[in-house]
């Protein structure tokens, strides 16, 4: 299934990018979760992919709408967990299964080669986490999703982003990556 997705992602990419200001953005994300009132944070790892298009400039900001897919790369485990409801887990895990958003994007050049960005959408991600004793259900949650990025522009059309990413209440990110533009 993650095969035939990053094939898709792959492919529309391709087909998206002959048309003016479409860009593709791949970065790495580093998430921070919190599940079912534990004191300590779960981080996964995840990959993302953007696809985006900037439908409408003004002088000062440019307006888009970008789709994105993450994977999980990598889950966080715990050998103990205190939760503030249930106690103590042991062996402890949370990963990232995929996770969808949908944004409008602004863009604002600050200088040249600097442009900031901020993002409101929707996001459906599923989130797995499990210890000895417990696993989370096994759904999809929805939420708004908001965040703010930095983007220097290291080549005209190739740039090096910086965002923070609020998907829902218990999961946030950060994410670092590289955005070409078409």
């Amino acid at each position: 299934m993650r095969k035939l997705l990053i094939l898709t992602l792959g492919v529309s990419s391709m087909l998206l990018a002959t048309s003016p200001k479409t860009y593709i953005n791949m970065k790495a994300v580093q998430l921070i979760h919190t599940d079912n009132g534990t004191e300590q944070d779960f981080e996964p790892t995840a990959f993302k992919w953007t696809v985006g298009h900037i439908f409408k400039e003004f002088d000062h900001v440019a307006l888009g709408i970008e789709a994105s897919a993450m994977l999980g790369v990598a889950n966080d485990t715990k050998s103990t967990v205190s939760s503030s409801t249930t106690g103590v887990y042991t062996n402890a895990k949370t990963e990232m299964d995929n996770l969808y958003n949908l944004n409008l994007k602004v863009l604002v050049p600050l200088t040249d080669n600097f442009m900031f960005s901020s993002s409101i959408g929707v996001s459906r991600a599923k989130m797995i986490s499990t210890a000895t004793n417990y696993s989370s259900p096994n759904n999809w949650d929805n939420s708004l999703s908001y965040g703010a990025g930095i983007h220097y522009n290291i080549l005209r059309d190739v740039s090096l982003e910086v965002d923070y990413m609020q998907y829902y209440k218990n999961l946030n990110g950060i994410e670092v990556g590289l955005g070409f533009k078409f």
